[in-house]
């Protein structure tokens, strides 16, 4: 049923608009404004002229000569300039790098010693194993081998 509804609308929109064109006084011609024959190249004109216009439209602009510009004088208008320009600042750029290195927390202690005291825990440490071993040792009784042959 919707289906019949909208033809039925669109069939009454239709009727109006051809009453209207009527009132008007204008007539509808169904023919073209060209022929089959004439089809093709019109396309291909019509491709060409919508190309050239995109093209024109998007093609970057010629910038006008910026003239001869004197220290201290006034611009007529908005100077841009063509790249970004680099300025070095050798001093302020140090003294915010001091600044930002003064405001970093410490992340580790650095001790000069550490080399030192670490071969120094480590001689200390083999020299108990040693004398550990030493005394493991000594505390052992010698027990005869599988030959009855005391171990040495």
């Amino acid at each position: 049923m919707p289906d019949k509804e909208i033809t039925h609308n669109i069939s009454r929109l239709r009727e109006w608009l051809t009453a209207l064109w009527g009132k008007c006084g204008w007539r509808r011609n169904r023919k073209t404004l060209w022929s089959a024959k004439h089809e093709q190249p019109a396309k291909i004109i019509l491709l060409v002229a919508v190309s050239l216009a995109v093209a024109m439209i998007l093609a970057p602009q010629p910038r006008k000569p910026l003239g001869d510009y004197k220290v201290n004088t006034l611009a007529q208008g908005s100077v841009r300039a063509g790249a970004d320009f680099k300025v070095l600042d050798a001093e302020t750029t140090l003294k915010r790098q001091r600044q930002l290195l003064a405001s970093l927390p410490p992340v580790f202690d650095f001790d000069d010693q550490v080399e030192s005291k670490t071969q120094d825990r480590l001689h200390r440490s083999l020299e108990f194993l040693r004398q550990t071993t030493q005394k493991i040792i000594n505390e052992i009784p010698e027990t005869p081998g599988p030959n009855g042959v005391p171990k040495k």
